[in-house]
C-alpha cells in the first residue's frame, strides 16, 4: 500500500508476525551513527493514548528478520524514515487507552521517505519542518536475507 499526504510519503506493508528482531543502520541522527538493534516491542511507546509511534529517522536499511535470522531487507540511496508495531494503524487510531489495542496477526511497518515535524500537536510545526507537496522519485531495495547472512 502506497500513501502519498501533505504530510508524508509513505508505504505501508503488514510483515509476518515471526518477525522478532530489526537490525538498522543510520546514516547521521546528528549525534550517533552505527548499526542497532531492536526488537518490534522494543519500538513501542505505550502511550496513555494510543497514537502512531516509534519513528526512527535517517536510515540507509532496516532488516526485520525472525529467530533463525533469515527475513527481508529494505535499503535505499537517500536515507528514509520507518516505524513499526504489533498493531494495525487503524486500531491504534481508533484506541482512546492502551487496553484497547488489540495485537494484529503481523506487523505493521511503515517507511516514510519525509515527515512534517514529530512530537506535540498542540503547536503549529515550524516551516522548516514542513513535509510540502512535490514531485519526487524515491528508490528502494527490497531483498531477501539468508539465516547465515547475518552481519
Amino acid at each position: 500500500e502506497v500513501l502519498v499526504s501533505s504530510s508524508s510519503f509513505l508505504i505501508r506493508f503488514l510483515l509476518a508476525a515471526s518477525v522478532e528482531s530489526i537490525k538498522r543502520m543510520l546514516v547521521e541522527t546528528g549525534y550517533r551513527m552505527g548499526r542497532f538493534q531492536a526488537t518490534v516491542e522494543d519500538l513501542f511507546v505505550p502511550y496513555l493514548l494510543p497514537e502512531d509511534c516509534g519513528l526512527r529517522t535517517d536510515n540507509k536499511y532496516v532488516r526485520f528478520l525472525d529467530q533463525e535470522g533469515a527475513g527481508i531487507e529494505l535499503s535505499a540511496e537517500q536515507p528514509f524514515n520507518f516505524n513499526c508495531y504489533s498493531y494495525s494503524t487503524e486500531n491504534l487510531s481508533k484506541a482512546k487507552y492502551t487496553y484497547q489495542l488489540t495485537k494484529s496477526d503481523g506487523i505493521t511497518f511503515n517507511l516514510d521517505y519525509q515527515t512534517t515535524g514529530v512530537g506535540c500537536t498542540a503547536r503549529a510545526v515550524s516551516d522548516k519542518y514542513q513535509t510540502i507537496p512535490m514531485a519526487t522519485q524515491f528508490t528502494t531495495t527490497l531483498r531477501l536475507v539468508k539465516g547465515s547472512s547475518i552481519k
